[in-house]
């Protein structure tokens, strides 16, 4: 499970893998472990980072030049794109769990959800009387058609 961990120099947020030591990517400090999951909000996260404010290697200029520096647009798109990369990975395993086959684009019989399927020629149309090019799909599992 991904932890936040934060500087305690410039208070940057970065998300790793428990039982490392990693350093800042902005100013080279070790990191520190808030023991706070990445799913959770900035407000769990929050006391945490005040209490880092108030330590004696905190340093507001660093802070603000990192702030500074992530507020230019090629940062923000690029913070952009990863928050859209992350919900659409995030979707697609809710979409997964929830439907299993069907979302990963096969066909599958909506009556016993088998994925054993049969392309059964239509012979004739009711409407017209005659031969048709139509299928009908057929489930080899409960043979209903769909």
């Amino acid at each position: 499970m991904e932890v936040k961990f934060l500087c305690p120099v410039c208070l940057n947020v970065e998300y790793k893998e428990e039982g490392g030591i990693f350093e800042c990517d902005f100013c080279g400090t070790q990191l520190v472990s808030s023991g706070i999951g990445s799913e959770e909000s900035y407000n769990a996260t929050k006391p945490f980072i005040d209490s880092l404010k108030l330590k004696p290697e905190y340093n507001e200029k660093l802070y603000n030049a990192r702030i500074a520096l992530s507020q230019t647009p090629e940062e923000r798109e690029k913070r952009l794109q990863e928050a859209h990369q992350r919900r659409a990975e995030r979707e697609a395993l809710e979409r997964e769990a929830r439907y299993g086959k069907q979302a990963q684009g096969e066909v599958h019989c909506p009556y016993c959800n088998s994925t054993q399927i049969q392309l059964v020629r239509r012979k004739w149309s009711l409407l017209a009387g005659f031969a048709t090019n139509k299928v009908d799909r057929v489930c080899v599992n409960c043979k209903k058609k769909f």
